[in-house]
């Protein structure tokens, strides 16, 4: 039997040809695989490990990463041209495209790229961030400027586990603002590259919403007292007029509430209800979008992930809220539809059958679109 035939392993070659698990013969500008392709060769700055390819999961951000670099440590990678073009786009467009109100646009144009230059965790954040706004406003460059988005969350991610475990309350509010960011990673990556998800993957996302609400609760009073309190609204009660839903979307909700069988159950809807009612005046702010997974209860969170059929459906009408948004904000996009097909992959025919799953995933899609006009 003839043996394998031995080569060279590629250590630093470009990223196609490691998503495409090849050799790379690792010529520069382009490399002779992509050359022939027909597609843009990047390389990293530094060539690093497979690992910065892989998507990091929710899971991965909540447990310690062994040798992770110090947020100022020397040993960080060096920046090349596309960060350059990647931090232009941040400053100049990004900014304005992730929340609404002059002083939150201030916060993230100026205060937080300031921050950066001594915290590479943010610095990764912003440049991840604008990468997956590119790729989403340039979708001919989309493998491109996807695979350095994911580069640089990966390194991010790592800077901030490193953070974490010895934050001190001088540092709360980086570890806050590069929360956030990730919160606009979990809606921003689906939207950008529109894969399927099912429900688990889409829970294991919103996980990390859920990290960046308890982030602040923990360290609530020193963030307050920093410039990056200016996005604290999302965790406020906010005074908000009155504000009477449609008839027909009043008796979804009456419904939903007729048919829980607990306070963890009821207090989940209400919640959603209350965030809908706010969308009704603040049109363009995002926050209130992303807020429902943050703040539903741990019980309730859990049941959701253990596919309790209602569980399930209330989960199903947060596409309502998404649905108000995806209009208006990029990395919004496609979620209301990613979430029912999510809920249904879910479900089995029996369970279906119990809720009344298509009947209810009409009338969905239907308020929604009503919500949204």
């Amino acid at each position: 039997m003839p043996s394998r035939r031995a080569h060279k392993k590629s250590r630093f070659g470009c990223s196609h040809c490691k998503i495409r698990k090849v050799k790379c013969d690792e010529v520069r500008p382009s490399c002779s695989s992509c050359t022939r392709g027909g597609v843009t060769c990047i390389y990293y700055p530094g060539g690093p490990s497979t690992s910065a390819l892989r998507v990091v999961s929710a899971a991965s951000s909540s447990c310690s990463v062994p040798n992770s670099p110090s947020p100022n440590s020397a040993n960080q990678p060096a920046f090349d041209m596309l960060d350059l073009t990647l931090m232009n786009q941040f400053t100049a467009a990004t900014c304005f495209n992730i929340f609404a109100g002059e002083r939150q646009q201030k916060l993230w144009q100026r205060d937080i790229p300031f921050q950066a230059r001594s915290y590479p965790l943010l610095m990764h954040g912003l440049l991840s961030v604008a990468a997956l706004h590119l790729a989403f406003v340039e979708p001919n460059n989309m493998p491109a400027y996807r695979v350095r988005a994911l580069y640089h969350h990966d390194l991010g991610v790592q800077s901030f586990n490193h953070l974490l475990k010895n934050v001190s309350a001088e540092e709360s509010h980086i570890l806050f603002a590069f929360a956030l960011m990730l919160v606009i990673w979990v809606y921003a990556s689906p939207a950008v590259s529109k894969d399927i998800l099912g429900l688990d993957d889409v829970l294991t996302l919103l996980d990390l919403a859920r990290g960046c609400h308890t982030v602040f609760r923990l360290h609530m009073h020193s963030i307050m007292d920093t410039p990056i309190s200016a996005l604290i609204e999302m965790h406020r009660e906010m005074e908000i007029p009155h504000t009477e839903l449609s008839p027909l979307v009043k008796q979804v909700f009456q419904t939903l509430r007729s048919r829980a069988i607990d306070s963890t159950q009821l207090s989940a809807i209400e919640q959603l209800e209350r965030l809908i009612r706010k969308a009704m005046v603040r049109h363009d702010d995002a926050k209130i979008a992303a807020a429902w997974p943050a703040i539903v209860g741990d019980s309730f969170w859990l049941r959701l992930r253990s596919h309790e059929p209602f569980t399930v459906l209330i989960f199903a009408h947060y596409a309502m809220l998404l649905q108000h948004y995806e209009n208006r904000w990029w990395m919004m996009a496609g979620w209301s539809e990613r979430i029912l097909k999510a809920a249904e992959s879910a479900l089995s025919d029996a369970d279906k059958s119990l809720i009344d799953w298509d009947n209810c995933l009409e009338y969905i899609r239907a308020h929604g679109k009503e919500l949204s006009s």
